[in-house]
């Protein structure tokens, strides 16, 4: 009981703090938190949202990203809004193209959607980066490969290439 009082007035200290300053990140946060504790995931995507608004060009992007993922995540479990969930990792995607923490969960959200064009455009994109441009891991590579062969859907022409991009990346690959 004593727990749920310190948690009530730590929300109330923090909304006040709120309405001196409504876009600092510290208070979204800890609000977001806060509500999380209580399991009130409404209130927590209405202050996550809030700080993802108010920190779009402020923060590291990797910071962000992280940001848009919790809301893709509140969205997708919390909500069963699937739409919702794609839009934010969508918005993550534009951030950072190459991220494998924003492509599979968003391969995996439009493969349920049979939106089975953009997750292999996606993973595509991905499996064609050459690991000597830095541009992602070669374990990214693989396995955005090895995905292609066998979710992709094909002709021989394209499987060739996925096994000359497999061993391109990792010559012990087969």
């Amino acid at each position: 009981l004593r727990q749920d009082d310190g948690i009530v007035a730590a929300t109330h200290v923090y909304q006040q703090a709120l309405h001196l300053r409504p876009g600092d990140r510290r208070v979204l946060t800890a609000l977001a938190d806060l509500a999380l504790h209580r399991d009130d995931h409404a209130g927590a995507l209405r202050y996550l949202s809030k700080l993802s608004t108010a920190t779009d060009h402020t923060v590291d992007p990797d910071e962000h990203i992280e940001l848009l993922l919790k809301i893709a995540g509140l969205w997708q479990v919390s909500f069963g809004d699937q739409s919702k969930a794609i839009d934010y990792l969508r918005e993550a995607l534009v951030l950072q193209p190459l991220n494998t923490r924003v492509i599979w969960p968003l391969v995996e959200l439009l493969r349920q959607r049979d939106e089975e064009d953009e997750a292999i455009t996606l993973v595509t994109r991905l499996a064609d980066c050459r690991v000597e441009d830095f541009e992602a891991p070669a374990d990214a590579i693989l396995e955005a490969n090895h995905w292609l062969l066998k979710y992709g859907h094909l002709n021989s022409e394209e499987t060739l290439i996925r096994y000359e991009h497999l061993h391109a990346t990792d010559p012990t690959d087969s």
